[in-house]
């Protein structure tokens, strides 16, 4: 597989200024998960990257005291994640499985941090993807909010 062919043709990959694309590209590595397997978990730190979703669907959740899972968002082909961790260097702020196969190419925290050292630019790229996610929550808490349980899951089936 080719991580340089997934990432030019990633819209958001291919507006980060061509100075960043190679410096970013050169140590992306792809990493293979199978169906049920955890990518990290809540107030992990370590081995953070920024991940491209290549292939497979990603559930990112929380669970609470009681044991219960609340899913926040599902994660499939095309999509960036782990920018929080990168932009606040703290903890996850959630756990993230596979519900099937995933192929990521991830991109380590200290090259992302280094890249962005040098061409401060990247990180209003990073915050276009956070603001993404920020709206899309706003739309889920809204319709959580103001809709009946029907018209909510015909939202979600939508969306999907």
């Amino acid at each position: 597989m080719n991580i340089n062919h997934y990432l030019n043709n990633d819209p958001w990959f291919s507006q980060l200024p061509a100075i960043v694309q190679p410096l970013l590209a050169g140590d992306a590595v792809l990493k293979v998960y199978q169906k049920g397997q955890m990518i990290h978990a809540i107030g992990d730190n370590d081995d953070a990257a920024l991940h491209f979703v290549m292939s497979g669907t990603i559930r990112v959740c929380n669970v609470s005291a009681s044991g219960h899972a609340m899913t926040l968002a599902h994660l499939s082909s095309g999509e960036w994640f782990g920018e929080i961790s990168i932009i606040d260097d703290n903890p996850r702020t959630h756990d993230a499985w596979t519900i099937n196969k995933v192929t990521l190419i991830s991109i380590p925290r200290n090259l992302v941090i280094q890249t962005a050292q040098l061409h401060p630019i990247l990180y209003k790229h990073l915050a276009l993807i956070t603001c993404e996610r920020i709206r899309r929550a706003f739309d889920w808490i809204d319709d959580a909010t103001s809709l009946n349980t029907s018209a909510r899951l015909a939202s979600m089936l939508i969306a999907d």
